[in-house]
């Protein structure tokens, strides 16, 4: 499942991985292509990436939940209204480059939250898209700001619940009626009561931005290491380019001319030259 949603949305995983590093570090770095998440659940690794979702079949209601809730809600400490993404760009030569989500000039999320800017900078090393990386800062984006984050004490069925489920929650206390949620953590109380940790959930965070990569100029400069040759080399001998000396000896000179290369690196031209039958050249300045 996981696999086809990647498929979907672009999600490609393109960089070098360190051997050298520990497998903890470089597993989150190749996460970061797809949002994902590996989990160790009942003997088994699973990859979660949360999107578009449907109740996963446990819900939360007035019977179920038994204890206390703890809320956080989104503000300027958990909740971007910018997000800076790097990525690896090969129309900049395999550079690391910069895409901002939303675009500041239509970033209507800043001037929500008072003209202050909360910014979250993202590292994306296994990322060569712009899009895809517009998109990965837009969902997360969308997802701080999608609802609070909620830790309640329910009854010990939610034993069942696995982080990325999607569950629905129907209660009083924050008037809620069937409200989606995420499940973010699942903790287990000394009296066999669980306690699951719940983000709010909003379908249209997930959805692919309509954006397309600005063509900005960009500062490739020519490789220093290869140099054009120069073309339309000819050469002209007689008493015109002969030299005549005070004693009157005449020493005869071979003049060269040639199509200079279109080179920003170029500095000077060497001249070598050696007879037909020498395998050595030699330099005459």
């Amino acid at each position: 499942a996981a696999a086809t949603l990647c498929e979907s949305l672009g999600y490609t995983c393109n960089g070098v991985v360190d051997t050298g590093r520990p497998v903890q570090e470089n597993l989150s770095a190749l996460l970061t292509s797809c949002r994902g998440a590996v989990l160790y659940v009942g003997g088994t690794f699973q990859l979660v990436i949360r999107d578009v979702a449907s109740q996963s079949g446990i819900t939360l209601g007035h019977d179920e939940i038994v204890g206390d809730w703890d809320y956080e809600l989104p503000g300027l400490a958990t909740a971007y209204n910018t997000v800076l993404c790097r990525f690896i760009n090969p129309n900049r030569s395999y550079q690391t480059d910069e895409a901002e989500w939303p675009a500041r000039a239509s970033n209507t999320y800043i001037a929500a939250d008072n003209d202050l800017e909360h910014r979250l900078e993202l590292e994306l090393p296994f990322t060569n898209s712009w899009t895809v990386a517009q998109h990965i800062g837009s969902v997360l984006l969308k997802e701080s700001r999608a609802g609070p984050l909620v830790a309640v004490t329910v009854k010990d069925m939610g034993i069942q619940f696995v982080v990325g489920d999607l569950t629905t929650v129907t209660h009083e206390d924050p008037g809620w009626t069937a409200k989606p949620m995420w499940v973010m953590g699942v903790g287990v109380n000394p009296d066999g009561t669980v306690r699951p940790l719940l983000a709010g959930y909003a379908a249209d965070a997930y959805a692919p931005q309509d954006t397309t990569e600005p063509n900005v100029v960009g500062t490739t400069l020519p490789n220093p290491y290869t140099v054009a040759p120069p073309t339309s080399l000819t050469h002209a001998e007689g008493d015109a380019e002969s030299l005549l000396t005070v004693d009157g000896i005449r020493i005869p000179r071979i003049k060269l001319g040639w199509t200079k290369a279109d080179d920003a690196f170029l500095a000077f031209y060497e001249i070598q030259a050696k007879r037909s039958a020498d395998s050595a050249w030699d330099s005459w300045g």
